[in-house]
C-alpha cells in the first residue's frame, strides 16, 4: 500500500521568510538609502548634488554584497 502525502498549493512567503532572505533585505536598505537622498534633494533644493549622491549609494550597496562564490555553499 503506497502512502502519499496530499498537494497543498503553494503558499505565499510570509513576512518573517521575506525578512530573513538576505537580498530583501539588501534591497530594502538600498530602496530607504535612495529615497533619503530623493528627500534630501529635494527639501534642499539641490538637484546639482542628486548624481553624486545616488552614485555614492550604489557604490556602497555594491561593496555590501557578499561575491564570495562559494558563500552559499558553504553553509
Amino acid at each position: 500500500m503506497s502512502f502519499s502525502l496530499p498537494r497543498f498549493p503553494t503558499v505565499p512567503l510570509t513576512l518573517r521568510e521575506y525578512w530573513a532572505n538576505h537580498r530583501i533585505n539588501d534591497s530594502i536598505r538600498v530602496l530607504i538609502a535612495l529615497m533619503g537622498v530623493a528627500l534630501y534633494a529635494s527639501y534642499a533644493g539641490r538637484t546639482d548634488i542628486v548624481t553624486p549622491l545616488v552614485l555614492g549609494v550604489i557604490a556602497s550597496a555594491l561593496a555590501e554584497v557578499d561575491d564570495h562564490f562559494g558563500a552559499e555553499y558553504a553553509r
